[in-house]
């Protein structure tokens, strides 16, 4: 066989395996999708005693509206105590607020992909508020499921701490008689910052009470269920005799 002949075999053979292997390619496969479409849950609180009834507006990226909420009291949340979480799409968000009582304020946040989340909009000082994520779990870490079997006891129930007023919190006191609870957690909370979920026994009855190094300084008592999550929170301000202490259920 001369050398020409062996290019042309060679050639004919080269095409003959082109079409061999598009034949075998499985057009059934599923395309990768060209975008991905990611979400998170929020839930918005007003803890802002300056600023008063708030007006939120939740804008995404594209100057979309996401969510909005008028005249949100001071220490109500948004969806309702006890409603579901919003369901968002995940990435950057801008919050702009409205007050009865001062200057409106736009804040920056991102709601992260795969995470349960509240935005605590707090006084910073007496006219300058800000807004600060308290991220609680994955969204997939659900109750009587593998993935939340850890966060889920059947026979407890967990406790975040939150301080949003102008005292720092030296220490908490969390007290039940059935169960019978008395724990003191040492902390240092100043003004927009929490204590991590600390489990107790349920269902009880239970006090928590925030105290600065030797003063009570609110209380709350509510009667935790089994297999729940819940936040307390401190607001107002001690100079103007106006802090409080609030539930919210997390789960």
């Amino acid at each position: 066989m001369n050398k020409a002949d062996k290019f042309k075999l060679l050639y004919i053979f080269g095409i003959s395996l082109i079409f061999f292997f598009t034949g075998c390619v499985d057009t059934s496969v599923q395309n990768i999708p060209s975008s991905f479409d990611f979400h998170s849950q929020v839930k918005i609180v007003n803890l802002s005693s300056n600023g008063g009834a708030a007006t939120i507006n939740v804008f995404d990226v594209t100057g979309a509206k996401v969510a909005s909420v008028s005249s949100l009291n001071v220490g109500d949340e948004y969806p309702g105590n006890g409603q579901a979480f919003l369901d968002l799409q995940a990435g950057s968000k801008t919050f702009i607020i409205t007050y009865a009582n001062a200057p409106a304020d736009t804040f920056k946040q991102v709601t992260d992909t795969d995470l349960r989340m509240r935005f605590f909009i707090v006084d910073v000082n007496d006219t300058t508020r800000n807004i600060v994520k308290s991220v609680e779990r994955y969204t997939w870490q659900q109750k009587n499921t593998t993935n939340g079997k850890a966060l889920f006891p059947s026979d407890s129930t967990s406790i975040m701490f939150f301080n949003s007023s102008d005292v720092t919190v030296a220490k908490i006191i969390v007290k039940s008689t059935s169960p019978a609870v008395d724990t003191t957690i040492t902390a240092s909370l100043t003004n927009g910052k929490g204590f991590h979920y600390t489990m107790f026994k349920a269902p009880g009855n239970y006090t928590v009470s925030f105290w600065s190094a030797s003063d009570s300084l609110a209380s709350v008592s509510f009667s935790p269920q089994v297999q729940s999550r819940y936040s307390t929170v401190l607001y107002g301000s001690s100079i103007k005799n106006t802090l409080q202490s609030k539930v919210f259920t997390d789960d």
